[in-house]
């Protein structure tokens, strides 16, 4: 549009309008999810959507449609924003002419877990010898590092080619990466009006060590 690259920037989840709670911490989904901070996963969120709104901004090339509210957030005037759901941001993306969606999210855990080491995400539950189960915390190369999925019925493959840029990009300033680094989503495929769609994964506010540099704007 006007030779700019219309890009469409969605801060996870949000407040719920009901009651101001936001949605992640009505779900019981935050940082430390077992004895941590408990700082919901839009906070961080935020933090890094905003650097990314800043930076791409600057850029004569690239022109930004979000939500007012949204934009309100992104530019330090408030520090909150109303939960959009998923299906509603890619109508916006779609109805504003974007190119790319770029949905900003922090991995963490807040599921059931079995025993005898079935790991899920930072956590799993080990049985000792005493025979009783205990919650391990787990910081391996599974629950760390950046992932970035994109849809998987991307005809135009721009998803992607963003995606594992962007792997290359962050791993040539050391930022920790996913074993498992870009891969194709079917939840995202499933309600993608937009093909070139993209959630980053920025990181795991479970895994103790990284959620501290998360909360960190310097590292950010």
């Amino acid at each position: 549009r006007h030779n700019r690259f219309v890009i469409y920037i969605d801060p996870a989840h949000g407040k719920r309008k009901s009651d101001g709670v936001w949605s992640t911490e009505y779900n019981g989904r935050y940082s430390g999810s077992f004895g941590g901070k408990h700082i919901p996963e839009e906070v961080y969120s935020l933090a890094i959507t905003r650097e990314l709104y800043s930076i791409l901004k600057g850029d004569k090339n690239i022109e930004i449609v979000v939500p007012k509210d949204y934009r309100l957030a992104l530019e330090w005037k408030k520090d909150w924003y109303y939960d959009i759901p998923f299906t509603e941001s890619l109508k916006l993306a779609y109805k504003n002419g974007a190119i790319l969606f770029i949905s900003e999210h922090l991995n963490n855990v807040r599921e059931y877990l079995r025993k005898d080491g079935w790991q899920v995400f930072g956590f799993f539950i080990k049985t000792f010898k005493d025979s009783k189960d205990y919650l391990v915390y787990n910081s391996g190369k599974y629950t760390r590092g950046a992932m970035v999925l994109f849809s998987y019925f991307d005809p135009m493959g721009i998803g992607k080619i963003v995606a594992k840029e962007s792997i290359s990009w962050l791993s040539l300033f050391s930022f920790p990466i996913n074993s498992s680094p870009f891969f194709p989503d079917y939840r995202i495929s499933v309600f993608s009006l937009h093909p070139a769609t993209i959630f980053f994964e920025t990181g795991f506010i479970c895994n103790k060590d990284e959620e501290a540099l998360l909360r960190n704007r310097f590292w950010i």
